[in-house]
């Protein structure tokens, strides 16, 4: 796969993730509904996972 094509694909999910983990070092992970706590564990698997 292209590095670049790779990096626009895949910045929309690490941007999500980035944005979720500014809320938890603000205010716990106890300020994550049930649904935004699975959103987080869901693109932290996809996240760790990416490899070109």
């Amino acid at each position: 796969m292209d590095f670049n094509t790779f990096i626009k694909n895949r910045r929309p999910e690490w941007a999500r993730l980035g944005e979720v983990l500014d809320q938890v070092d603000k205010s716990g992970m106890e300020s994550l509904s049930p649904e935004d706590a699975e959103e987080f564990f869901t693109l932290y698997r996809q996240v760790s996972g990416d490899t070109v």
